[in-house]
C-alpha cells in the first residue's frame, strides 16, 4: 500500500481571511501542483455556506489544488458538515461523500433530511488510494456506532 501524505489545513485566525499568513493557501496550492499532497484537510466550519450550493463551495478549492479535499462547511441552516470531493479518481476511490455532524451543533445530523437513508453512507468510509478514512466532526469521535440491540425486561 502506498503512502497518503495528508495536509491539514490550520487556519491562523490573528490573520484575515485574504492575509497569506491565515491558512498559507498559496503554500499548500504549491505542494499540491508539485503532487506531494494527496489529501488537503480543513476543519470544522472553515467555510460557510452563504446561500451558495455546498458543492459550489467545496468545488472552487478542489479546482484550486487539484486534489481531494475533506472540509468542514456550515450550513445556512445550522448544521455543521464535512463534505469530500475527488477530481482524480482513481478505480475503487469515493468520488464525493458527505457527514453531518451529530452532536454540538446548531442542528443535528438527525434532522437532516432523509437522514434514515443518508446515515449509513455518512458512516461508510471513504476511499483514496487504497486508504479508507472515516469522516468525523469534533465531538462526534466520542459517540461510537453501534448496532441497536433489543431489551429485554426478563
Amino acid at each position: 500500500m502506498t503512502t497518503l501524505r495528508v495536509a491539514l489545513a490550520v487556519p491562523d485566525y490573528r490573520y484575515p481571511r485574504n492575509d497569506e499568513r491565515h491558512c498559507r493557501i498559496s503554500s499548500l496550492r504549491m505542494l499540491c501542483k508539485k503532487e506531494q499532497v494527496d489529501l488537503v484537510v480543513f476543519p470544522e466550519a472553515y467555510e460557510r455556506q452563504e446561500g451558495r450550493q455546498i458543492q459550489d463551495v467545496l468545488d472552487g478549492f478542489v479546482t484550486d489544488f487539484g486534489v481531494p479535499v475533506l472540509m468542514g462547511i456550515r450550513t445556512d441552516d445550522g448544521f455543521q458538515i464535512a463534505t469530500y470531493s475527488n477530481p482524480n479518481r482513481r478505480p475503487g476511490d469515493t468520488a464525493t461523500h458527505l457527514y453531518v455532524k451529530h452532536s454540538s451543533a446548531a442542528k443535528l445530523a438527525f434532522e437532516w433530511p432523509n437522514y434514515r437513508q443518508a446515515r449509513e453512507r455518512m458512516f461508510t468510509p471513504l476511499v483514496l488510494n487504497g486508504h479508507k478514512l472515516s469522516v468525523q466532526i469534533c465531538h462526534d469521535m466520542y459517540f461510537g456506532r453501534c448496532k441497536a440491540r433489543p431489551w429485554h425486561t426478563g
